[in-house]
């Protein structure tokens, strides 16, 4: 899903309909009113199953928006994409790539009307940047190898992106990060995690200014979460760790302001007699300056993600689980404050936090799918809460 700079909200989801048995990626939008649009078809086929994968959107200038999805019908996965202009509509389906093995998609949209696609496929980490000007370019090999790859960019078009990849067959997994110019240049890789053991899990985040950061889970003893980024203009910084050393912590989210300020979460497992029980955790990073300590947000929590609005005003949201109520539970951060206490959004003992965006306006949305107990195990409800 995501949120644009007037609080426009475009969810997106592929399987089927109500229509019978056809295959179809779908877009619904909410305007800054309050109003929902009707499902609308971005793709569809007449049978076949799960034929449309992983579909992903992003914001591009106010009103406008690109999409993108696996085909997998063929013998060969294909990426298609749609864009749609601010105040226009959705153009025709492009085809971005076509590879095998090609999974793992993510997207980063600018107000500049720039979109930054990256993905994993056989052969590597593989991106595409579209601009109104020339579309879709041609896939860039931005790795040999690697997996679980995430992208960022600003409104002028600066893009990071980061994955896991290992020197060797017998190495560890070690972070690395590569960044582009709003022209379409690529720098060389740099690689972020140490040596010593396995990184996984990066994300990225980007300012204003054309600074990235990256934040990834390094396993150690226990897993911790670790930091390293780079001033424009600059090289990367020297890795710090962000997480309590002592305890287990996996799943990091962050997100930077226009000026480099940085909020991150993250999952803390905890051991429980003959379970594991989790907690959500977070930090944060002055512009210019040192990450705090890291405080807890909520017990008997998990799978984190973050916003920030235009304002440096920060939103996390999560999956509340263990004992009732259960469901989607959030927490705001206003730019410079403290946290303030968790608040329930959504009830459900089988409520799960999907995605999560969050508009310059301030506007947040979240998307959650809940087994209510009624439907088949493929069939979970999809609902959006959205926060103006």
């Amino acid at each position: 899903m995501t949120v644009d700079a007037k609080g426009t909200t475009n969810v997106i989801w592929a399987g089927e309909g109500g229509d019978g048995p056809r295959q179809a990626v779908r877009v619904r939008t909410r305007a800054a009113d309050g109003s929902w649009s009707e499902p609308q078809v971005l793709a569809e086929k007449a049978s076949g199953f799960d034929d449309f994968q992983e579909p992903v959107i992003a914001a591009t200038a106010a009103g406008g928006a690109a999409a993108a999805w696996i085909d997998a019908s063929g013998s060969t996965p294909r990426i298609m994409a749609r864009v749609k202009p601010a105040g226009g509509s959705w153009g025709a389906a492009e085809q971005v790539a076509n590879a095998k093995g090609i999974s793992q998609l993510r997207i980063a949209g600018a107000a500049s009307g720039h979109v930054m696609l990256v993905w994993r496929q056989d052969d590597g980490i593989h991106a595409s940047r579209y601009t109104p000007a020339n579309g879709w370019s041609a896939p860039r090999t931005l790795s040999s190898s690697g997996a679980n790859p995430d992208v960022a960019i600003n409104d002028t078009g600066v893009a990071y992106a980061a994955w896991s990849q290992k020197s060797n067959s017998s190495a560890p997994d070690r972070i690395r990060a590569r960044y582009s110019t709003p022209g379409g240049a690529w720098s060389t890789f740099a690689t972020l995690s140490s040596s010593d053991r396995r990184a996984d899990e990066p994300a990225v985040a980007v300012d204003q200014n054309g600074s990235g950061m990256v934040v990834w889970s390094q396993r150690r003893a226990p897993t911790v979460i670790q930091e390293a980024h780079r001033p424009v203009g600059s090289t990367w910084t020297k890795t710090v760790t962000i997480s309590n050393t002592k305890r287990t912590s996996i799943e990091p989210d962050v997100v930077l302001d226009a000026r480099g300020s940085a909020v991150a979460v993250w999952q803390v497992r905890l051991a429980g007699g003959d379970t594991w029980s989790y907690e959500v955790d977070a930090n944060s990073r002055p512009s210019g300056g040192k990450w705090g300590t890291a405080r807890r947000l909520d017990v008997e929590a998990m799978n984190p993600m973050v916003g920030m609005d235009g304002q440096g005003n920060a939103t996390a949201v999560w999956h509340k689980d263990g004992y009732y109520p259960c469901g989607l539970v959030a927490a705001e951060k206003p730019a410079g404050k403290s946290w303030a206490v968790p608040k329930q959004v959504a009830n459900g003992i089988d409520t799960w936090s999907k995605e999560y965006a969050v508009g310059a306006d301030g506007t947040a949305a979240a998307v959650i799918y809940d087994h209510n107990g009624q439907d088949g195990d493929w069939d979970h409800p999809i609902y959006a809460f959205v926060r103006p």
